[in-house]
């Protein structure tokens, strides 16, 4: 059989159990809650609170990994500003030798 054979009578019309509208009735009138307490109900439970730990854990990672992309940026803007104020000290020290040097030539 191939895919297009298995995939059409996968996908075909089947009709409603005769019940259904009775079992949908008296679901709604219990509150939506299904008549039998199964071990789906825990792990759906679990499964929710395992996917609000991992958004949160997500959360909390992505807000550090933020945290510590602003703090490595203001680090190099300080070491920028820092290695301007050097440059610009040394060039005024310089400039002073050269001026200096060339008052005791003209001396």
């Amino acid at each position: 059989m191939s895919f297009e054979d298995d995939l059409r009578r996968t996908l075909r019309r089947t009709p409603a159990p005769p019940q259904l509208a009775d079992n949908v009735l008296r679901r709604m009138a219990d509150g939506g809650s299904p008549k039998t307490a199964s071990g789906a109900s825990w792990r759906r439970w679990f499964a929710t609170a395992a996917v609000i730990a991992l958004i949160a854990g997500g959360g909390t990672r992505y807000y550090r990994h933020q945290q510590a992309v602003v703090e490595a940026e203001r680090i190099r803007a300080e070491i920028g500003l820092a290695l301007q104020i050097t440059n610009d000290t040394i060039e005024l020290i310089h400039r002073r030798m050269n001026e200096s040097h060339e008052n005791e030539v003209v001396r």
